[in-house]
């Protein structure tokens, strides 16, 4: 091999090394702190253990779930998780959402988080799929709620705080996306997704309407970054708002 050769060749592979501990650092995980683990500790004291299992392996794989949940519950903005059969859920919103929010707390229905591990409902799996973390997407959806709520006093109108809603709810669907997509991409090596895995993300995702159905609008639909992330511009936000407004509400708040 000539010099010239030589000093090409470790080029390529200090360049490899470099992209490789950087992307890889991205996806770096924070250890919980005191807050977020005195929570998990009372929650596995009422949780069954694969209900449990389920919402520790959700926060495990995001550092975005981590990062928030540390923040929120150091913060007391966020409290506890709540988990029973819709039945014994007391809170009104039972009747219309698996999952909600109540208060500074996350409410799942148990029959809901069973549902929400069905991440292949339409589609035949491929060798390399890398399946959507639906327990993920709604643990970020709801925080969101969580870190953003509304007061409708603040509201001169009915019209002006259902626009402020919707805008939230659009907020929390891109929020919910990208976390997901975050964890996908960790699941593939810290590599972002193929066409083919991307598409079958998407499609397999619990609550793709909303964002196939925004891609679909005729005069500014929603468009993916390149790295399949959704940016939370207006035209995106807009876009998944007119989705919204023309579809029956999901079992998620």
């Amino acid at each position: 091999m000539t010099q010239t050769a030589m000093k090409n060749a470790l080029v390529k592979i200090l360049t490899a090394f470099i992209l490789f501990h950087f992307s890889h650092a991205a996806f770096a995980l924070d250890p919980l702190n005191a807050a977020m683990k005195s929570i998990l500790v009372d929650f596995k004291k009422t949780a069954s253990e694969s209900h449990f299992q389920q919402i520790e392996d959700a926060i495990s794989s995001s550092e975005a779930l981590q990062r928030d949940l540390n923040e929120m519950a150091a913060d007391k903005q966020f409290t506890g998780f709540l988990i029973l059969p819709r039945t014994q859920l007391t809170d009104e919103k039972a009747e219309f959402f698996g999952g909600y929010v109540q208060g500074t707390k996350i409410a799942l229905a148990t029959e809901y988080l069973e549902k929400l591990k069905n991440n292949r409902p339409f589609h035949a799996a491929q060798p390399d799929d890398i399946p959507p973390n639906n327990t993920v997407f709604v643990i970020s959806h709801l925080l969101y709620h969580i870190k953003n709520p509304l007061d409708f006093k603040k509201y001169p109108s009915k019209n002006e705080f259902v626009e402020a809603a919707l805008k939230t709810e659009a907020l929390a669907f891109i929020q919910a996306w990208n976390t997901m997509l975050q964890v996908a991409q960790r699941s593939n090596d810290a590599k972002p997704l193929s066409t083919q895995q991307f598409g079958q993300l998407l499609l397999n995702t619990r609550y793709r309407f909303v964002l196939t159905g925004a891609m679909k609008q005729d005069a500014h639909p929603l468009k993916f970054s390149q790295s399949g992330s959704v940016e939370a511009n207006d035209v995106n936000i807009q876009a998944i708002i007119e989705t919204l407004k023309k579809s029956s509400h999901a079992d998620l708040e």
